[in-house]
């Protein structure tokens, strides 16, 4: 993982995991075409939709737990927010130039 790229930084939010986890459920259980099916199926993988979630929401947090006591650690692995990233980037091309 490169901890200054976008798709990476994306990918690691908790809303993220989450959406994955809702999309796949939903083309599991047919997205509402067959009703009946639908239904059946929604009510047979809920429970294992919800242990999904939470698992999701438990290991979220203990990496951030692990990375926030790494941080502690060694301060200077604190990773930029995305905007400062950009604007050191800019000043590194021009100072290229």
């Amino acid at each position: 993982m490169n901890p200054h790229s976008t798709k990476d930084r994306i990918q690691n939010h908790l809303a993220y995991k989450l959406g994955l986890c809702m999309i796949a459920f939903n083309k599991i259980v047919g997205g509402g075409q067959d009703k009946q099916n639908s239904l059946i199926l929604k009510i047979f993988y809920f429970p294992s939709f919800l242990f999904n979630l939470f698992k999701i929401i438990q290991l979220h947090k203990a990496k951030k737990r692990k990375y926030n006591e790494i941080i502690e650690i060694f301060p200077s692995l604190n990773i930029l927010p995305c905007n400062l990233v950009k604007i050191i980037q800019n000043l590194y091309l021009i100072n290229t130039i």
